[in-house]
């Protein structure tokens, strides 16, 4: 967790503005981060608009995901409680 808590360190999350959307595209990539840390700052991402630094963050994220040891299970999840869970923006055209 040491890569992820010096990425986290390092990508400036206060200057972020809350919304960076590609126009007129459809069938992008799109990530919201909620940062509970920072008064539950929110940046939302839709497509390649968002600064090379939280790029870098996100990238460092997925490396870490894809490392991750899986393993599939027969387990019915319940989720009790929606605290902590914040839906994507909708796209406002």
């Amino acid at each position: 967790m040491l890569k992820l808590d010096s990425a986290y360190d390092r990508t400036p999350f206060l200057s972020y503005d809350s919304i960076y959307e590609e126009d007129n595209r459809s069938d992008l990539c799109s990530y919201k981060i909620v940062l509970p840390d920072l008064n539950n700052k929110q940046v939302y991402v839709y497509g390649d608009m968002a600064p090379e630094s939280l790029k870098s963050f996100v990238h460092c994220v997925r490396e870490i995901v894809e490392e991750l040891p899986l393993t599939l299970s027969d387990t019915a999840i319940i989720f009790e409680s929606y605290k902590g869970f914040y839906p994507p923006f909708p796209l406002m055209k």
